[in-house]
């Protein structure tokens, strides 16, 4: 009487002969390090643990992978630095990473901030003057800036920059 296989049995014949390569098996290491360290840096940023247990976590991560469990939380961290919201937490993280400089993140999300506020003040200005032209102002006039295709498009260009101006600063 034949033997029924099941679907493992018969992957499991297929792939007998199968290895991976030595990047293959380098790129799996890292995407199971990377989902160790983003599960642990999620249960902090939603304020689930506290530092001290992601740092001892962290720790132990590193103690098995070494430096490139460094270079894997900097690219988490990276992917989460957002200037419209409080990184703090984030920046919390980021001390605990040897060859980062908070300060120079800092100081990027301030120039950040400082190039929207300039960009904002002269839209302001330009929408008031072009609605001043078709009659419509006075005090209660507050043009909206969110709606406008110059700010949304400048606003996206300038979050792709600081983001690309950010990289280098999450190289070991």
């Amino acid at each position: 009487m034949a033997e029924i296989k099941s679907t493992l049995d018969l992957i499991m014949e297929k792939t007998k002969g199968l290895t991976l390569s030595d990047d293959e098996k380098t790129a799996l290491k890292r995407k199971d390090i990377e989902g160790k360290i983003k599960g642990h840096l999620q249960r902090y940023l939603d304020q689930l643990t506290d530092k001290t247990a992601l740092t001892a976590s962290l720790e132990h991560i590193k103690k098995d992978e070494g430096a490139t469990a460094d270079a894997v939380l900097a690219e988490c961290v990276l992917e989460r630095i957002d200037p419209d919201r409080d990184n703090e937490r984030l920046f919390d993280i980021l001390d605990l990473i040897p060859f980062i400089s908070v300060s120079d993140i800092r100081l990027e999300l301030h120039q950040f901030t400082e190039r929207c506020k300039a960009f904002t003040k002269d839209l302001d200005c330009d929408m008031r003057a072009s609605l001043a032209s078709q009659g419509i102002s006075g005090s209660a006039v507050d043009p909206n800036l969110e709606d406008d295709e110059r700010w949304q498009e400048w606003y996206s260009n300038a979050r792709d920059r600081f983001t690309e101006r950010l990289k280098p600063l999450f190289l070991p």
